[in-house]
């Protein structure tokens, strides 16, 4: 189990429950600013299903790919972040670089 699980002073089922939610929300928050922080940034992406990429820092991208196919790299600006650190962008170059 968890540190919290194993620690001598036997914590409750309710503090070890109310302690992974603390670490929890401090991750989104953590992520999401790690995700708005990305905004106006170029990345290179491997364009994956759909509007879909991979950056070479591994950020999931979606951007509008129209007919271009996947599994070509592609440069991307990132637009926006939503408050799940998903990214979104558009295609700098239509063609794959």
């Amino acid at each position: 189990g968890t540190f919290a699980a194993r620690r001598p002073d036997g914590l409750t089922r309710v503090e070890i429950k109310a302690r992974a939610q603390v670490l929890r929300e401090l991750s989104e928050k953590r992520l999401f600013s790690q995700a708005q922080s990305q905004v106006g940034m170029r990345k290179r992406g491997l364009s994956l299903n759909g509007d879909k990429f991979l950056s070479d820092d591994y950020w999931n991208i979606t951007a509008p790919m129209g007919d271009n196919a996947k599994g070509q790299l592609f440069s991307l600006e990132v637009t926006a972040a939503d408050s799940h650190g998903n990214l979104f962008g558009r295609l700098v170059d239509a063609s794959p670089l």
